[in-house]
């Protein structure tokens, strides 16, 4: 059944490579569908877009999103699509992306089987299974899984075309770059890249690529540029000021204006995240995996230029856009998932000739190796993932503080929180400004008690509250000094309306992250009338 779906049986593999390929692409998807399942609680950056399908509707996901973030709308309204069927726990929220992930994890061993000798092929394989970052961002409320998807679909379909030349595959190859800019914005590399390539070929060698080229980058710059004035626009408007100066793309912006950097800069960049396949990190830590970059782009060159030149084809136009400060060039791995394919598959090319591989059906012991050590890591991902199954301590605190402070609600209780989220916060804290933490927090809250969570009411919405039982709660930023002051004279207005009958301090990790709830009985109550709530039973370590 797996070889039928590959077509790797028409490719000729034969047993020995398909069941290594067997043993690689099953253990990948055990590890991503591990990580899936055992659901990490949200991190900021993911909260900051879940938060939309928490409090936008489908309209509203096309405008501007919050905190900076800029998701292609296919995701955004797949995804809400799911959030209306399924909720919006954590599973429902990544589900899209896990899917993604495992769609592109078969697409790959296609495509590596297709351009590469096979030992090329299964080394390519190997480091992509054995990566991180695809396995990451495939449970994670982002869109980086779709990148890497649409990245290979178009792939594909330009070497489908540039075999066959049929009208039904040039239709699909439209296909992938129209819609795909839908999906994932820099697909747009890719697409544009790779029919450029195709245009000079066709102008200087074979005639037969030019028009049908030219006609693929002319749809997808129309289809790009309608997506950008309806939606990329308002979403880059909304965040520009702020994107700009991150650290994290001032840093991927070419310093032309310095050329004494220029160097330096480029060096940096293709030894850091960018190229951190399986394994990497800045300070030169991708250093091998971009030597293995370049020595198997020079080895298929000699072999078939084209082919190289449509997998490289992303970079040219990454530089141009990062010099616009458009889009960033390289800084993580993240904003990089659309060239991972060409990443594995030239590495994995460069791989085989440093190990001098022969041709043939034996594997020698030097792949095996090879494919052992990926085994490991792979078997090291996924046993840090059972053993850690949060990307830090505070984002499973806060999600078990807000889940046991649910279930111990009683009935018609309110939620009073000591902040705002929004620009009119008036006499409490604006907690939008406190960032990813803040954000994180939001979305169990909403996701939770969203009927019940009142953000910083006033003097006359705290009287209209005190109908029945009521928490205060006081959430404390790890980065941000706690307004002291303010809390203080916010507490004296809720003091007029409610008594305080309970304290409990929650702290998340390391003091510097707290949430405080104030049980809250309202002045007008009589002892007689009330109800005992259950206890909290809160958690502060995992």
């Amino acid at each position: 059944m797996y070889t039928r779906l590959t077509g790797l049986s028409k490719m000729g593999v034969e047993c020995s490579f398909f069941r290594a390929i067997l043993v690689l692409v099953c253990l990948n998807l055990l590890w991503r569908t591990v990580r899936y399942c055992l659901g990490f609680p949200l991190f900021g950056d993911e909260a900051f877009v879940a938060n939309s399908f928490l409090v936008r509707d489908v309209i509203g996901l096309t405008e501007g999103l919050e905190h900076y973030q800029i998701v292609p709308l296919m995701y955004l309204w797949g995804t809400f699509l799911v959030s209306a069927i399924a909720g919006t726990s954590e599973w429902a929220l990544r589900s899209l992306s896990f899917i993604a992930g495992i769609i592109g994890v078969l697409l790959f061993v296609r495509l590596a089987f297709e351009l590469l000798p096979r030992k090329a092929a299964l080394l390519s394989l190997a480091i992509f299974c054995a990566s991180y970052y695809p396995v990451r961002h495939a449970a994670e409320v982002k869109p980086y899984s779709f990148d890497l998807l649409v990245s290979l679909c178009i792939t594909m379909a330009v070497f489908a075309y540039v075999r066959s030349g049929s009208d039904r595959s040039l239709k699909i190859w439209i296909l992938a770059c129209t819609l795909g800019v839908w999906a994932s914005y820099p697909s747009v590399f890719v697409s544009v890249g790779s029919s450029l390539v195709l245009a000079v070929q066709g102008l200087l060698l074979h005639r037969k690529y030019a028009r049908p080229a030219i006609l693929v980058a002319a749809l997808t710059t129309v289809s790009f540029a309608a997506m950008y004035l309806w939606i990329g626009s308002t979403q880059r408007a909304a965040g520009e000021d702020v994107l700009i100066n991150l650290e994290l793309w001032a840093s991927t912006f070419p310093p032309w204006s310095e050329p004494s950097r220029l160097a330096e800069w480029f060096v940096h960049t293709h030894l850091g995240k960018m190229f951190a396949y399986p394994n990497g990190g800045n300070n030169g830590g991708s250093s091998v995996t971009f030597f293995l970059f370049c020595i198997g782009a020079w080895t298929v060159w000699q072999d078939n230029r084209l082919k190289v030149l449509i997998l490289v084809s992303p970079f040219p136009l990454m530089l141009v856009a990062a010099s616009v400060e458009a889009y960033p060039y390289g800084g993580s791995a993240r904003v990089a998932q659309h060239i991972a394919p060409a990443v594995c598959l030239l590495a994995g090319a460069g791989l085989s000739r440093v190990l001098r591989l022969r041709p043939g059906e034996v594997l020698e012991k030097r792949a095996l190796i090879v494919v052992a050590v990926c085994v490991l890591l792979m078997l090291g991902g996924l046993a840090r993932d059972v053993v850690k199954p949060y990307k830090e301590v505070a984002d499973w605190i806060n999600r078990r503080v807000v889940q046991d402070l649910s279930e111990a609600a009683r009935t018609g209780e309110q939620w009073i929180v000591f902040g705002a989220w929004g620009e009119n916060a008036g006499a409490v804290p604006n907690l939008y400004d406190w960032a990813g933490s803040a954000a994180r927090f939001r979305y169990y809250l909403l996701r939770r008690a969203e009927h019940r969570v009142h953000w910083g009411p006033d003097e006359e919405q705290l009287g209209r509250l005190t109908g029945g039982p009521a928490r205060l709660l006081v959430y404390q930023h790890p980065y941000v000094p706690f307004p002291a002051a303010e809390f203080g004279q916010y507490l004296d207005r809720v003091k007029q309306h409610f008594e305080i009958t309970d304290t409990v301090i929650n702290t998340f990790e390391e003091g510097d992250e707290k949430l405080s709830v104030y049980g809250l009985r309202a002045r007008n109550e009589t002892r007689q009338d009330q109800v005992a709530g259950p206890k909290s039973n809160m958690q502060t370590t995992p």
